[in-house]
């Protein structure tokens, strides 16, 4: 299997498009003959907080947490931070991004990143002569 993403990208990141601090998802990419998944946790990010975009094969995902209210009383210990998750990942330039299908479940994102048939295995049919 080759590399399939280059993280990389998040070093010469756009600064205009990037939140001014953010908390980079935990994430695991798996290969298949078919397809990349991608699985980020982005605990309290719901889907109208969350943007997943590709452009020039960078795929970027920025979620924004739902906020949460602070509860009557002096704060003595503050250890629980809130803030916006943001990770990209430079993507070969074989990968169907029209067809890619995202879905956030409990605070984890999964994407499924379909590979274009050039990528895909297949079975050469030999005729006999």
């Amino acid at each position: 299997m080759t590399k399939p993403i280059d993280v990389a990208v998040e070093k010469n990141r756009d600064p205009r498009e990037t939140p001014e601090s953010y908390f980079v998802p935990a994430t695991d990419v798996y290969e298949t003959a078919e397809e990349l998944t991608l699985v980020a946790e982005m605990p309290g990010v719901r889907p109208e907080g969350l943007a997943v975009t590709v452009e020039d094969n960078v795929l970027v995902i920025h979620g924004k947490p739902e906020g949460r209210e602070a509860p009557a009383g002096e704060l003595l210990l503050k250890e629980f931070e809130v803030g916006e998750f943001y990770r990209a990942f430079q993507l070969p330039a074989d990968y169907d991004t029209e067809k890619i299908e995202a879905g956030i479940r409990q605070g984890v994102l999964t994407l499924h990143l379909p590979k274009s048939d050039r990528l895909k295995p297949r079975r050469i049919e030999v005729k006999a002569e």
